[in-house]
C-alpha cells in the first residue's frame, strides 16, 4: 500500500508539472496502468501493456491438467529448441498438449493473443496489422501415459483449431520406438506428488535411454525439470552433450532448461 501510494503521487505531481494538468484517477477501469514492482532491493517500474491477464493464460485451455506447464514458458522451449514447422517435434510426456498446440499455433502463424484485448491498443491508439494465418501440414506427436490426458490434449488443441495438425498417441515415453524425431521439447513430472528420488530416477533414465531410439543424429531435446542434479547425471551418464544450461524461476519452484544433444 506504501508503495501504491508513493508512485501513484509520484505519476500525478510529474505529469502535472510537465503538462499543467492533474490527471483523473479510476481504479476501476483504466487507460493505462503503470506498475510498480518492489522486490527485495530491486525496483521494477514499467507500462503494463498486455492488460490484468498474465500473458500464460491462453484461450483454448478447455481441459484442465493437473500439472499444466506454463503457456509461455513452453513457447520459449520451443524457440529456444530452434524449432520450425518442417521438424518433426515429440513431446513424449505431453500432459495436456501445451507445448505441441504452441507449436501448432508458431507453425501456422495464428497469434497467442488473438482473442486477448490488449492494453497497448488504449495507450498507444495503434491496431497492430493481422498476419495471414497459414493452412499447413506439419509432424507433431505427443505421448503420454493416461488415456484421461490424451483425451484432455485432443480437447485443448480442438479448442485451439489445430486438432488436426497434432497427433496424441497413449504410450510409455520410457519405451519410445517408431517415430524418427528432429525435435523433442518435454516436461517430464519434477516428483513433486511422486515423493519417491527412486521413482523420478528411473523415469529419468529411462526417457533420456528412450529418446536415443527416435531422435535423429543432429536432433536437439529441451527438457526443463527442477530435478537438474538427476538430468544432467542421467544426460551425462548416456552419453548426451549438455549445449546449455538455463536457470528458470517458475513459480515458487527453481527449474532448469537442458539443450542437449548426442554425441
Amino acid at each position: 500500500m506504501d508503495v501504491a501510494r508513493v508512485a501513484g503521487q509520484a505519476v500525478i505531481d510529474t505529469y502535472l508539472e510537465s503538462r499543467q494538468k492533474r490527471l483523473k484517477v479510476n481504479l476501476d477501469e483504466p487507460d493505462v496502468i503503470i506498475r510498480v514492482d518492489v522486490i527485495h532491493d530491486e525496483i521494477f517500474i514499467g507500462i503494463d501493456t498486455t492488460g490484468d491477464d498474465a500473458l500464460h493464460k491462453r484461450w483454448y485451455r478447455v481441459y484442465k491438467h493437473p500439472a499444466p506447464l506454463n503457456a509461455s514458458i513452453a513457447a520459449s522451449l520451443i524457440r529456444l529448441a530452434d524449432w520450425n514447422e518442417n521438424k518433426v517435434l515429440l513431446d513424449p510426456m505431453a500432459g495436456g498438449g501445451t507445448i505441441l498446440i504452441e507449436a501448432a499455433l508458431m507453425g501456422r502463424n495464428i497469434a497467442t493473443g488473438k482473442n486477448r484485448d490488449f492494453a497497448y491498443f488504449k495507450i498507444f491508439g495503434e491496431v497492430l496489422p493481422e498476419e495471414d494465418e497459414k493452412e499447413i501440414s506439419m509432424e507433431l506427436y505427443g505421448i503420454e501415459k493416461y488415456r484421461k490426458h490424451v483425451v484432455g490434449a485432443i480437447r485443448n488443441a480442438r479448442a485451439a483449431g489445430v486438432a488436426d495438425t497434432i497427433k496424441f498417441l497413449q504410450d510409455d515415453a520410457t519405451k519410445l520406438e517408431g517415430i524418427e524425431a528432429d525435435t523433442v521439447v518435454t516436461n517430464p513430472p519434477y516428483g513433486l506428488r511422486i515423493g519417491s528420488k527412486r521413482i523420478i530416477e528411473e523415469l529419468y533414465s529411462g526417457l533420456l535411454a528412450s529418446l536415443q531410439n527416435v531422435l535423429n543424429d543432429d536432433g536437439v531435446a529441451v527438457i526443463i525439470t527442477s530435478n537438474d542434479e538427476i538430468l544432467r547425471k542421467y544426460a551425462k551418464t548416456l552419453g548426451y552433450i549438455i549445449e546449455e544450461e538455463i536457470g528458470v524461476k517458475y513459480g515458487n519452484l527453481d527449474t532448469v532448461v537442458f539443450k542437449l544433444h548426442l554425441q
